[in-house]
């Protein structure tokens, strides 16, 4: 898994990166564009609105919401990311920090749509359910939250990912699974999955 400083080297890249991935339809990123172009529908039907990004990067998904007139607070834990989302995003405001401290970065603020993508599979299932439960506090009424990730239905077909895409695979990474986390999450919030390629896709959830 990378650390920050692996994110720092890999900023200037990341997008390319990302590009190539989803045209092969390839682990780690197939389904990126479907996926987002969905997420930016969903923000984007409710019109203006405050958002922040969890996992922001080089802003390459929140670069459309801010040009759309959405308020955009990016959080994310590697300078060389923020950097280059700053220069998209002049007018934003940007948070140095790490998810497992994401109360403490956003403390007594409130948001209509919370956005976390590709970067919750750093979490621990645990650590994402104790995430997940503390974003929900940080809900404007009628807010939701977004999470576009890694992800697989049940724990034989990230499996079967596995093997087809062995030299590229991240065991120190820790991937939705649905089958196990849908339930869990469901004791609290109502949520929503949607499938966009065979190692992602989109969960939407929001307080009962």
């Amino acid at each position: 898994m990378l650390d920050n400083k692996g994110f720092d080297l890999w900023a200037s890249s990341y997008d390319q990166t990302v590009k190539l991935s989803d045209e092969q339809e390839a682990y780690p990123f197939a389904g990126y564009e479907p996926m987002m172009e969905a997420l930016y529908e969903k923000v984007c039907a409710k019109g203006v609105q405050n958002i922040v990004d969890l996992g922001v990067g080089t802003g390459k998904l929140t670069k459309r919401l801010y040009d759309a007139g959405h308020h955009i607070t990016g959080i994310d834990f590697s300078e060389e990311m923020l950097n280059i989302a700053r220069d998209k995003m002049p007018k934003a405001t940007f948070i140095e920090g790490d998810l497992h401290h994401t109360s403490k970065l956003i403390t007594n603020q409130k948001f209509d749509v919370i956005i976390s993508t590709y970067a919750m599979h750093h979490l621990t299932d645990d650590d994402k359910v104790r995430l997940l439960r503390e974003l929900l506090t940080h809900l404007n009424e009628g807010g939701v939250v977004y999470i576009g990730d890694i992800s697989f239905e049940t724990h034989f077909l990230q499996s079967k990912c596995r093997k087809q895409h062995i030299d590229e695979w991240d065991d120190s990474e820790y991937y939705f699974i649905v089958t196990k986390l849908l339930p869990i999450i469901s004791t609290f919030a109502k949520v929503q999955f949607k499938k966009y390629a065979h190692c992602c896709g989109l969960w939407t959830i929001q307080p009962r």
